[in-house]
């Protein structure tokens, strides 16, 4: 027994020699794999910090293709002093996103790890943009077309136009209805709700986009459109696209039968736009958004107002249902899942809110105090209107056209990390 017991103890010996020695390679594998991790996730962070410093780092990247030191052209070792390195190349993906992809090593054991992140900052995306958006006691109504309605905070459908089943609507927390045809999406909740088609409540949302105000101010102050008092713009007809105009800490009205404004407007103060728009500026054409029916899933304009649920495809009469094979279904509407060319002021879109109504302003809206409008003639904007936190709705009659080529210079601290994953890591 002794014998046996004496060769168990041989054999064993070596082996548990052999494993432990294996644990610890592998437990130092793993160390060196998470110090390269952690290189590769600071390369990241500094290049978010060098986009952050000024805007200026984004607008060479999409007009070099790259910018010196990020474009693996230079190995970092500020991190881990003694073995750690690690390299950055930064590529443009559109004019709003960048992709980042950080690799680094532990020269010790040459672990290399890599991460790929993109890189976002937040632009128009919605023609309806804002904090809080509508009010349980003031009847603000505003029909959104072509694009979705996004609400940083809580949605409230306060008028009927805006309580319809379309567009696609995103709120951070309650959808709820206080006047129209249609219940509440979501009255109380604490998680994502969604019915997958038409409402997303406690949801995460796209932020809200800030302006750049210092780039405003100074493009204003060029032009001479920089105002720190009162402003009213009657029928003023712009004739260039891109005209800025700042109103600094007061109240700014648009009026008139001919008023047409295009560009930027920004208005940190009230804003009124007013009047009946049926000849002047305003009346263009302009190609609808290829995926402008995606916010008819669930109900067209057509069709606004009908409760009973569709049975078929084309919905029968009393019938709310999508986009089908109809033309005219929704403004720019040409059959399934097709558009085509869209006039404003033309009198021929009777599925309008404003039919024959011609557009007051053409471009980006961002205000920060209180929106008003008239509540006898519905007031077109062809663009984007921002109300970022603070700002309010009161009464008013808007048609609100999503434009998906409206831009704004936003600030750098709308930059932001959307997507961050891990992969393969090519050696340097």
């Amino acid at each position: 027994m002794l014998m046996l017991f004496l060769l168990v103890i041989a054999i064993a010996i070596p082996l548990l020699i052999t494993l432990v020695s294996q644990d610890t390679k592998m437990t130092v594998k793993t160390k060196n794999q998470t110090v390269a991790y952690q290189l590769a996730s600071a390369g990241v962070d500094r290049s978010v910090w060098m986009l952050k410093a000024t805007m200026a780092n984004w607008n060479t990247v999409l007009s070099t293709g790259y910018i010196t030191g990020y474009n693996n052209d230079t190995v970092y070792n500020d991190v881990n002093l003694d073995n750690g390195y690690y390299r950055v190349r930064i590529t443009s993906v559109t004019a709003d996103e960048l992709q980042v992809v950080s690799t680094a090593k532990d020269s010790r054991a040459l672990e290399y790890r890599a991460i790929t992140a993109r890189v976002r900052r937040t632009q128009v995306v919605a023609p309806l943009h804002g904090y809080n958006i509508g009010a349980s006691t003031i009847p603000f109504q505003a029909a959104v077309h072509w694009g979705p309605i996004i609400a940083t905070s809580q949605l409230i459908l306060s008028s009927i136009a805006l309580n319809q089943l379309y567009p696609v609507k995103y709120s951070a927390t309650t959808i709820t209805q206080s006047s129209g045809v249609y219940a509440s999406r979501v009255p109380s909740a604490s998680s994502i709700h969604t019915d997958g088609t038409e409402y997303y409540a406690y949801n995460n949302v796209y932020p809200i986009p800030t302006p750049d105000l210092e780039y405003y101010i100074g493009l204003a102050q060029t032009a001479g459109t920089y105002y720190t008092t009162n402003q009213t713009f009657n029928n003023v007809v712009d004739v260039a696209t891109d005209t800025v105009r700042y109103i600094d800490g007061a109240n700014c009205t648009i009026s008139g039968t001919n008023s047409f404004l295009q560009g930027t407007l920004i208005v940190l103060g009230n804003l009124s736009i007013t009047g009946n728009r049926t000849t002047g500026g305003g009346n263009y054409t302009v190609p609808t958004p290829p995926n402008a029916w995606q916010q008819y899933g669930k109900n067209t304009p057509s069709r606004k107002g009908n409760t009973t649920p569709p049975t078929g495809s084309p919905p029968l009469a009393g019938q709310y249902g999508p986009d089908s094979t109809n033309t005219g279904e929704y403004p720019g509407d040409n059959g399934l899942h097709t558009v085509t060319n869209f006039t404003f002021g033309n009198g021929t879109c009777p599925t309008c809110e404003a039919n024959g109504r011609r557009v007051a302003f053409r471009g980006a809206i961002y205000v920060s105090g209180n929106l008003s409008g008239a509540t006898a003639n519905p007031q077109v904007v062809h663009g984007a209107v921002i109300l970022p936190k603070g700002a309010t709705t009161s009464t008013g009659w808007f048609e609100i056209f999503y434009d998906t080529a409206t831009t704004m210079q936003t600030t750098t601290q709308g930059i932001y990390v959307s997507t961050w994953t891990e992969t393969l890591p090519v050696s340097f």
